[in-house]
């Protein structure tokens, strides 16, 4: 049976004084994680499970513990295993809970966060005119029309979150899908 492995946890705060324009503080909770059957070899010609950074959650406060909860329930079930380990969905909860209170400082944030959202080709935000400062960027993966949209400038971060608020509040949109995690130190 496949199930997802988290081995690391990091909470990016995206602060009113990092992003002009924010209402509230926004977090992003990056992940490394990978599947338990899939594997790769390292340099030194040992094979290891296959593990990488993304954006797990994303949002305000509020965003984050609701994105939490629902996947949370995939412990119930052992589809999640923090650490490769059973675990129920109250103590994940509690961690990311403990995430969010303790997170790193904005030069975290800065040198490691890429934010651009990959839309489907049909979706609202794509379809509709484009907004000033994002660029768009079409591609195609496994046969399916996408879009990026990439804010041009830090000082858009504020808009970007504002538009994509909605999607991430009704799970449309998933948080991994919003960006991506560079340069963070693996396990």
């Amino acid at each position: 049976m496949s199930y997802r492995i988290e081995y690391q946890w990091m909470c990016l705060p995206i602060t009113a004084n990092f992003a002009e324009g924010l209402s509230e503080t926004h977090y992003v909770i990056a992940i490394e994680g990978g599947c338990n059957n899939l594997t790769t070899v390292d340099r030194d010609g040992r094979e290891r499970r296959s593990r990488e950074w993304e954006i797990g959650m994303i949002g305000t406060e509020r965003q984050i513990l609701r994105q939490t909860t629902r996947f949370a329930s995939a412990c119930e079930g052992a589809m999640l295993r923090p650490r490769g380990r059973t675990c129920t969905p109250e103590a994940y909860i509690r961690r990311i809970r403990r995430l969010l209170k303790t997170p790193k400082g904005p030069s975290w944030t800065l040198g490691h966060l890429g934010l651009g959202a990959r839309l489907p080709a049909a979706h609202p935000l794509v379809s509709g005119a484009e907004e000033p400062g994002f660029s768009y960027f079409p591609e195609r993966r496994f046969g399916e029309d996408f879009v990026k949209l990439i804010p041009t400038w830090r000082d858009q971060w504020a808009r970007y979150f504002e538009l994509l608020g909605p999607y991430l509040d009704d799970f449309s949109l998933s948080p991994w899908s919003t960006g991506h995690i560079h340069l963070m130190p693996g396990s």
